[in-house]
């Protein structure tokens, strides 16, 4: 029995060897991985393959390599840490909901999807537009955080990442590639991205790009609602007030 446990704390060791990797450079591929721990390749493929069952590495069909996944947010929102962005994002956030009156959640990019880390709502009784979806993924292309990532992110990246089909979640869903490319111009002029019902109807949102002191894209921030609230006459208030939080949100992130 003590040989047994033994074994499968050495096995457990070796997966965590495996993760620890990534924390060096991204992407890596099982050669590299292998070469680096001293492990045969068929022992990292398999451990590469439990943790993508379980999105904590995602794996690139174009070049066989793998990232960090979305089990990795959410593993970091459960242990609190407090490095995460959205924990970085959270009290500007919550004082940028109680502002407008509306649900504000922060998204960052997995290939051709979002990752919703954090939302607030505001402090209202009764408020029934709360952000439930944290914690998921939605389509990269119909959505607001999506496409203020989408116009943002370097050219390699943006390609791949509407190399998928646009299928139509809505009547309002652009699925046209051009059209769809045409409002992502639009949208790098401007600074900001909307969404009119075009992934759940009656839902319409704003959104601006996040990125890091050097540059880097690194998520959108976005107020949601319902659409006979965000959109007409409120747009250019909410894209204010979200640029005023995102300036809160990047000094902040600096001082990290």
């Amino acid at each position: 029995m003590g040989e047994a446990n033994e074994v499968k704390v050495k096995s457990l060791q070796k997966a965590l060897e495996v993760l620890n990797c990534f924390l060096s450079r991204q992407p890596l591929g099982v050669t590299e991985i292998s070469e680096e721990l001293g492990l045969y390749k068929s022992s990292v493929s398999n451990i590469l393959a439990t943790f993508s069952s379980m999105e904590y590495v995602e794996k690139d069909d174009e070049t066989g390599k793998f990232r960090l996944g979305v089990g990795i947010y959410r593993l970091s929102r459960a242990l609190g840490d407090h490095f995460a962005i959205d924990r970085v994002a959270q009290p500007f956030m919550q004082k940028l909901s109680n502002k407008v009156g509306e649900s504000v959640v922060i998204s960052v990019p997995v290939e051709s999807e979002i990752f919703y880390v954090g939302g607030t709502f505001p402090d209202i009784p009764l408020f029934s537009s709360k952000p439930y979806y944290i914690g998921t993924k939605a389509k990269m292309y119909c959505t607001s955080s999506g496409k203020a990532m989408l116009a943002f992110m370097d050219e390699k990246d943006r390609e791949k990442a509407l190399s998928v089909k646009l299928e139509p979640l809505t009547p309002y869903t652009i699925t046209d590639l051009n059209r769809l490319k045409e409002e992502l111009e639009l949208i790098r002029v401007r600074g900001y991205a909307t969404d009119h019902m075009e992934c759940v109807i009656g839902l319409s949102c704003v959104a601006v790009p996040l990125f890091t002191s050097s540059g880097h894209l690194i998520g959108s921030l976005a107020i949601t609602g319902p659409a006979h609230r965000i959109e007409g006459e409120n747009t250019e208030y909410y894209v204010k007030e979200l640029l005023s939080c995102k300036a809160e949100i990047s000094a902040a992130l600096v001082n990290m």
